[in-house]
């Protein structure tokens, strides 16, 4: 009785819904893998099926326009858009979306005009619902509204951050910070201290003690603010993040620490949610995301279900994807070793690969030219990049010798009258340590300027030689790299923007890049070369595997050929 059910419930699901091009049960399945309708019940997802249609756009097609009002929510099918709007230096791209992704839902909720223009790349497959369709979903099912809200306020906060460390290829589909709530119990000392300041000030006091008491509240008061503003900067400062390619944790604290940790969507494990009763009626808790060296913990952070959901929707996206991509290769592969070229059908566009080899070096100023790489703290040659510790670590090692060195400068003025007896003698006996002076701070400096970090197209290197003395070297090949951190803690390394970046390497093992200029800079360098170094080999090995395979089917083939009967024998 109960499969019969099943069955008739399946039956009145797939009679609600006539496409042309896609099956009901393709379209169900599409639709349950799209995050926006997580926790819709089947009748619910039928329901939304019910009201798509469908549109195809060839290459360079423009579907939205900028300014245009908003009539249509779009879900990517198959294909690929752009997304672009005005700027100062004429359009510029803000996201390419693909299959399973989603857009035009901002206009659509809200109301408003286009923010932004969405073009056709290639043959786009386009399912949509007309904005008062989208509307009656979004009063009826409160899921799908909670979950398209949280799609909107990440991408208009993704909007006003502007991270500059986010890829042009990326897209951001979750970003949040921690919950309210805990703005407010942070928020709770600071106000405590406000109201005790305004008690103060309100107490009836003698006129000789009230002025006193005035200075004393305003000053709590002024404390209290300060507190305040610290705390809510401190709260708005970290957020964490889904991408189509990565999640990430930003950690900073005012003028102590600022961080940010990342892992690739396929170093994903798996993840889990943890909540407490309180986080399950204000919608908080803690997204545990579990990655081959480790866990990234997104804390108390809002929509943690969703934000779970996310992740491993994403995760398993880039997981098809690149077994689509192995197998599209392989297929071509066989096609080129049992067909003539003319025979084979046409060959797909390859995904663009980086390329550490592409990178250019930048061009040198004249200083640079002229005085080479004396003090500079990042430079390339060819495809090497080099760092150094900061300026602050040179000027931590040679304060000594040149205070010395100026002691001896001050001396020398003043000497007429305190060696005028013994002039010579005295000459002698400044010119030996002034030479010695300076070869100290030459010591200092040469040692500053041979502890260096470097990043080839293949391995990161630390490199410490002392002048005269013997040489540390630690590498490790970048395919070895598992996490990449950097830290930047206390006033002076926020304000000069300098810290330090934790390369872990093995379960124990870490390579640091101290004190070196622009952190996330550098954590940007050793990713981007990483990226292009894993799928170089990548690519070196699945070709082996494709030529290994293809031999195998055109031995095969051969084989098979060898046996058939000559014609008109058998």
């Amino acid at each position: 009785m109960k499969h019969t059910q099943v069955r008739s419930t399946r039956r009145n699901i797939c009679a609600r819904i006539t496409f042309v091009t896609l099956q009901p049960d393709q379209l169900l399945a599409f639709l349950k893998s799209i995050h926006l309708f997580r926790g819709l019940s089947d009748d619910g997802i039928a329901e939304v099926a019910g009201l798509l249609k469908e549109e195809i756009f060839p290459p360079k097609k423009v579907i939205l326009e900028e300014g245009k009002a908003a009539d249509k929510f779009y879900l990517i099918h198959s294909g690929k858009v752009g997304m672009a709007r005005k700027g100062e230096k004429g359009q510029e791209s803000l996201a390419i979306f693909t299959a399973g992704d989603y857009f035009g839902e901002m206009g659509a909720a809200l109301r408003g005009p286009r923010s932004a223009s969405v073009t056709a790349q290639e043959t786009t497959h386009l399912l949509f619902l007309s904005r008062q369709n989208f509307e009656n979903l979004i009063k009826k099912y409160p899921r799908l509204k909670t979950n398209t809200e949280i799609a909107i306020s990440s991408r208009r906060l993704n909007r006003r951050l502007n991270f500059k460390w986010i890829r042009s290829d990326e897209v951001v589909y979750f970003m949040a910070r921690k919950h309210p709530a805990f703005l407010l119990s942070a928020l709770v000392l600071p106000a405590s201290l406000a109201l005790l300041a305004l008690f103060v000030a309100l107490i009836p006091l003698p006129a000789e003690t009230k002025r006193y008491a005035f200075l004393g509240s305003g000053g709590l008061l002024t404390l209290a603010a300060a507190w305040g503003i610290w705390r809510w900067l401190d709260w708005s400062n970290d957020y964490y993040i889904v991408t189509n390619q990565r999640i990430v944790w930003l950690e900073k604290v005012i003028a102590i620490y600022d961080s940010r940790v990342e892992a690739p969507l396929s170093a994903i494990r798996y993840e889990r949610v943890e909540t407490d009763q309180l986080g399950r009626i204000l919608d908080y808790g803690n997204v545990v995301v579990y990655t081959i060296v480790g866990r990234i913990v997104f804390g108390r952070v809002s929509h943690p279900n969703e934000a779970a959901a996310l992740v491993a929707e994403h995760r398993e996206r880039a997981r098809i994807a690149a077994r689509q991509v192995e197998q599209a290769a392989i297929r071509d592969t066989i096609n080129q070793r049992l067909f003539r070229k003319d025979e084979l059908p046409a060959e797909a566009e390859k995904p663009k690969i980086p390329d550490a080899s592409a990178i250019q070096e930048p061009k040198r100023s004249f200083g640079e030219r002229i005085f080479g790489d004396l003090f500079t703290l990042r430079f390339e040659v060819k495809d090497t990049i080099t760092y150094r510790k900061h300026w602050f670590v040179l000027a931590a090692q040679t304060w000594k010798p040149f205070l010395f060195l100026l002691a001896l400068i001050l001396v020398r003025k003043f000497w007429p009258s305190l060696i005028a007896a013994s002039q010579n003698l005295f000459n002698l006996i400044w010119i030996s340590i002034l030479i010695g002076a300076l070869v100290w701070w030459v010591y200092q400096f040469i040692d500053w300027r041979n502890d260096i970090f470097r990043v080839t197209p293949d391995q990161i290197l630390d490199i410490d030689k002392t002048p005269l003395g013997r040489e540390t070297r630690k590498s490790s090949p970048l395919e070895n790299i598992l996490s990449i951190e950097y830290r930047r803690i206390g006033i002076l390394e926020l304000l000069f923007n300098y810290g330090t970046v934790y390369i872990t390497v093995g379960p124990e093992v870490d390579i640091a890049f101290e004190d070196v200029l622009d952190p996330a800079g550098v954590q940007q360098d050793i990713d981007r070369r990483r990226l292009a170094s894993n799928a170089r080999k990548e690519e070196a090995k699945a070709k082996a595997e494709r030529e290994r395979l293809a031999n195998w089917f055109a031995a095969y083939h051969e084989s098979v050929a060898e046996r058939k009967p000559p014609l008109g024998k058998g």
